[in-house]
């Protein structure tokens, strides 16, 4: 493919700027690129034609067309861009620009041309100023299901039209806003967070801190009540030894009896505190593995408190 530059494919510039019509009409018809099938060509010249009467909107739609019949030619996107220039879609034009240098890499370097065009974008893009109490909230636009990496107070650039801004901050209700956002102009937005008062989980529900809690603290008190029901039996086999010692005469039955009697006690109390020990093992076990659709309650009642499970 030859060499093509933007001076060259652009004649319609030439035209507008020559006295008369009738000499621009005397110079032979451009043609594109060699290849290009008839139709293309032929929208290609109602392109230019439309461009000169300066509806560039619809040259602009010519030149596309041509361009997805034969989609190899820098001229065809040349041209594009510089009717969606003067058409005002800069955006567009930026893209058909790019179009052309990936086409025609040896051709007149575009990037001075593209550059300004994209400032022109930015400053043309309206100005979202945010600002929430308290500070430091989340900022979501429109559809989007991540936060914008700013927090409030902060400057957000958008896209000309209506945008969705939600608002999120730890504590406070989420805030929703609809603006209206003109092209080139800045939009105050100042939004009050309500506070959501903390709700304090349910005893036993699921999820919450206090069933583990229950769990490994009866777990400990049964540790607790073997232990101290060990230290009983064994109180009680040293006592049994101490009357074993005495013998059976006369003198020591009385001393005998009160061994007796602590033997006794100390017995009742060790099986006590094994029997307690295992209730609170088995109890705090349950505790643990119970299923989380069988939520564990806690109430009080006479001497301590009740534990039950509702099945």
């Amino acid at each position: 493919m030859c060499r093509v530059t933007p001076r060259a494919l652009l004649i319609v510039s030439a035209l507008l700027t020559t006295p008369t019509a009738a000499s621009a009409q005397a110079e032979p018809a451009p043609q594109l690129e060699a290849g290009a099938p008839t139709i293309a060509h032929q929208r290609y010249l109602v392109g230019r034609r439309l461009y000169v009467d300066g509806r560039f909107s619809e040259a602009a739609g010519e030149f596309r067309g041509a361009l997805a019949l034969f989609p190899g030619s820098a001229k065809l996107a040349f041209n594009l861009g510089r009717s969606l220039e003067r058409a005002g879609d800069l955006a567009g034009a930026v893209a058909a620009y790019r179009r052309y240098v990936a086409l025609d890499p040896q051709g007149d370097d575009l990037t001075p041309l593209i550059d300004g065009l994209n400032a022109r974008i930015t400053a043309a893009r309206p100005t979202l100023v945010l600002s929430t109490a308290p500070a430091g909230a989340r900022v979501l636009l429109d559809d989007a299901e991540a936060p914008l990496e700013a927090r409030t107070p902060s400057r957000l650039q958008v896209d000309p039209g209506t945008h969705v801004l939600r608002f999120r901050l730890e504590g406070y209700a989420e805030a929703v806003r609809s603006v209206r956002a003109d092209q080139g102009g800045e939009r105050l937005v100042e939004v009050t967070l309500d506070a959501v008062a903390a709700q304090a989980p349910l005893p036993g529900e699921p999820g919450t801190p206090l069933r583990p809690w229950i769990g490994w603290g009866l777990l400990a008190a049964g540790v607790g009540a073997g232990v101290a029901s060990g230290v009983l039996f064994g109180q009680a086999t040293a006592t049994a030894d101490d009357a074993d010692a005495l013998g059976p005469a006369y003198a020591h039955r009385a001393e005998r009896d009160a061994l007796r009697e602590d033997f006794d006690g100390q017995v009742l109390g060790g099986r006590i505190a094994g029997g307690l020990g295992v209730a609170l093992v088995g109890g705090g076990l349950a505790v643990l593995l119970w299923p989380d659709d069988a939520p564990v309650t806690v109430s009080p009642s006479v001497g301590g408190a009740a534990l039950s499970a509702r099945f």
